[in-house]
Formats: C-alpha cells, structure tokens, sequence
C-alpha cells in the first residue's frame, strides 16, 4: 500500500493549478512529498510537454521519484488516451484539477484508480 499524499502537497497542488489555468501545470514528487515543478513548454494551453533537458537534468539530481504530475484545468479527473500512453512507467501518477488530486497507476491496459 502507498502513503496517502500529505494535505499540504494536496493544497499546494490545488493552488498552483489554479493560478495557471488555463495552462497545465506538470512536474514530479519525491519521496519525500517534495513538489518539483517542471516548465510547461507545450504552445496550447491545455496539454503539457516538458522540455527535454529540463527533464534529463531532473533525472540526474532525483533518479527515482515517487511519481508523475499535471493538471486538467477542465476539471476531468481521469488521464486522458494520451497521458496513458506517454505517462511514466513504474511510478504513481496524479491529475489535479480545480478542486482535487486523484491518483493513477498507469502500469496497465488501462488507467486504474487509486487512493
């Protein structure tokens, strides 16, 4: 079983949606509960795309992140096709929308939600 995410990354997450939107916000957690944002670089507002070097370099300071973050200004709480089949393998995955956080494991056929 995994630890609950911390109310506090929760609201931080919530927050930093919000003031972004109508752009997606995306970046990953550590261990630790850490948030590390990363730059949204994608041209429309409602997708992400992390710059290339910006995500080697984070893999080389933090090689094993608990898991995969964005956002669904939209509201839409479940990953869409194309967050499965680019997501992360092997780590947690959250969509955060205006009001919620809901975890993913991405490592099947299909999205299955977790707590």
């Amino acid at each position: 079983m995994t630890d609950p995410m911390p109310s506090s990354v929760r609201e931080t997450l919530i927050r930093s949606a919000n003031e972004a939107a109508p752009r997606e916000i995306c970046g990953f957690i550590l261990p630790d509960w850490k948030i590390v944002f990363m730059t949204n670089v994608a041209e429309g507002e409602r997708q992400f795309r992390v710059d290339n070097q910006e995500l080697l370099d984070f893999y080389v300071q933090f090689p094993n992140p608990l898991g995969f973050f964005h956002s669904h200004p939209s509201g839409r709480q479940s990953p869409s096709d194309t967050d499965h089949a680019y997501a992360p393998q092997g780590m947690r995955y959250w969509i955060v929308t205006p009001d919620g956080v809901y975890g993913w494991d991405m490592d099947h056929d299909s999205p299955v939600v977790i707590a």
